[in-house]
Parts: C-alpha cells; sequence; structure tokens
C-alpha cells in the first residue's frame, strides 16, 4: 500500500513536470517577441520626425524650383526678343561693296563763270561718271534699339566729262580731270524690328585725290555733307542689303588758261545700293 502511494506520488510529480515546462517555454517567446516590437515601434516612433522634416524641405524646394521656373518662363521670351532684334547688331564691323548713281557734281544758284567774256552766273553742273566702293563700319548698340556708327569708304576713281554753267555749255578737252574721295560718316542707325533698320548719318571728305587733266586747276574742298537710308537683314544670318541716299557737299573750282568756273558749294547726291556682311 505504501508502495502503491509513492508510485502514484512519483508518476504525478513526474506529470506535473513533463506538462508544467512546455508551459514555461512557450510563454517564453512571446514575452520576447512583444520586447522586438516595442524596439521596432520606438525606433519608428524616433524615425517619423526626421522623415516629416525631410518631406517639408523636399516640399520647400520644390516649390522654390517651380516658383523659379515660372518666373524664366515670364521672362525668357522679352529676354530673346530683345536678343533676337540686335544678336547681328551688337558691338561689330561690318563690310559693305556698293554701287553709286552719282553721275553729276551740282550747284544751285552759285555757279560763276568768268573770263575773257562777261560774267555769267547761275546753276551749274558737271557730269561725272559712276561710281563703285567699298565701305568699313563700326556699330554699337548702346541704348536699347538706338546705336552709334561710324564709316569709311573708298570709291573708284571718277571722270569729269563737261558741264555747264547757265546757259554756257563746258566741254573738257584732252585729258579729263578725275578725282577719288575718301568719305568718312558717323551717326546712328534705329533698328525698327528683328530684320528692318535706318541708318542716318553725317558725312566729311576726308581725302580727295584727283588730277587736273587738261585743266590748269581743279580744286574740291570738302563740306559737310548727310546720308539716310533703310536697311534689311535676315533672320539670324550676319548679311544686310541697303539703300542709302548720300550727299557729298564740296566748294568746287575749274580754273582753265582764260577762265576761271567757281561752282561754289556743290553736292554729289544719288543713292548707294549696299551689300553688307557683318563679322
Amino acid at each position: 500500500m505504501i508502495k502503491l502511494s509513492l508510485f502514484v506520488i512519483i508518476v504525478g510529480a513526474f506529470s506535473t513536470f513533463a506538462f508544467a515546462a512546455p508551459t514555461s517555454q512557450s510563454t517564453a517567446p512571446a514575452k520576447l517577441s512583444d520586447k522586438v516590437s516595442a524596439k521596432n515601434l520606438a525606433k519608428a516612433s524616433a524615425k517619423t520626425p526626421n522623415k516629416a522634416k525631410y518631406s517639408a524641405k523636399k516640399a520647400a524646394r520644390s516649390a522654390a524650383a517651380s516658383e523659379e521656373i515660372a518666373a524664366a518662363a515670364t521672362t525668357t521670351p522679352q529676354v530673346a526678343l530683345i536678343s533676337n532684334k540686335t544678336a547681328w547688331l551688337k558691338s561689330h564691323l561690318s563690310i559693305a561693296g556698293f554701287i553709286s548713281s552719282a553721275n553729276a557734281i551740282k550747284s544751285t544758284g552759285n555757279a560763276k563763270l568768268t573770263g575773257d567774256f562777261n560774267t555769267i552766273k547761275g546753276d551749274g553742273e558737271v557730269a561725272t561718271d559712276s561710281g563703285m566702293g567699298i565701305d568699313a563700319r563700326i556699330t554699337d548698340y548702346k541704348w536699347g534699339n538706338i546705336a552709334w556708327q561710324a564709316g569709311l569708304s573708298l570709291e573708284t576713281s571718277r571722270e569729269l566729262s563737261g558741264g555747264n554753267i547757265g546757259s554756257l555749255r563746258l566741254s573738257a578737252q584732252g585729258s579729263k580731270p578725275s578725282f577719288r574721295p575718301v568719305i568718312a560718316s558717323g551717326g546712328i542707325s534705329y533698328q525698327l524690328n528683328e530684320t528692318i533698320y535706318f541708318p542716318v548719318a553725317l558725312n566729311y571728305a576726308l581725302y580727295t585725290m584727283k588730277t587736273d587733266g587738261a585743266a590748269k586747276d581743279f580744286t574740291l574742298t570738302p563740306q559737310l555733307g548727310y546720308q539716310y537710308g533703310i536697311g534689311f537683314h535676315p533672320k539670324k544670318l550676319p548679311i544686310a542689303l541697303e539703300l542709302v541716299q548720300r550727299e557729298v557737299r564740296y566748294q568746287m573750282e575749274i580754273r582753265g588758261d582764260n577762265f576761271k568756273a567757281d561752282f561754289g558749294d556743290s553736292v554729289l547726291a544719288g543713292y548707294n545700293i549696299q551689300g553688307r556682311y557683318s563679322f
């Protein structure tokens, strides 16, 4: 009887140990997972403010970039328009070849012929050859669409081939007098739009190479003249076509063996058709 009771006690104790041990082992992992979850939650909570700050900074940067893009979109067309208008004409050098239609030096009411005959007064004119030449010009846009410009031109030689003072006809006999002017000009140019501009300038014959020919003396004293015109240039090309009305002024006098023709204030006037290339 005692043995049976002892067996029951031993079996009961073993059963208690066998079934109680798994219960303690199964609850231990649950407590560990709770700790891990708590740590992860704490870390996530700590990171959340940093992510919020980064998102705010990113949003601010995006907003600033959007504002810059919007500002550029509103200002870029104006800048492009201004640069397109004057891109080919900003401070630069240009060279032109031209043909001049001027073929006479004329004096209005100032001419006087004296000699072994009675003095004759009236309008005077001396015919010349038409001319060609080259022109170098510096242009610099300083005031929006208005530029200053300065140029120098050299022309082919022109021969005088007779003329008249009043009703008296003059003729050249023997070798003919001739001249070749070097003309300086200075003025402004107004850019109307992207292709059209208007040059206006004063001119002056700095030097005139001349030959007297059969005349005893042939004198050209330069005076201040002027010129104006219109120019056209294709977009984005460094070339232009110009039509210029030019008046070059002189005091002209021709002397022979027995006469003196004083033309006074005289004008060599005509149109220049110019093809221009800009560097």
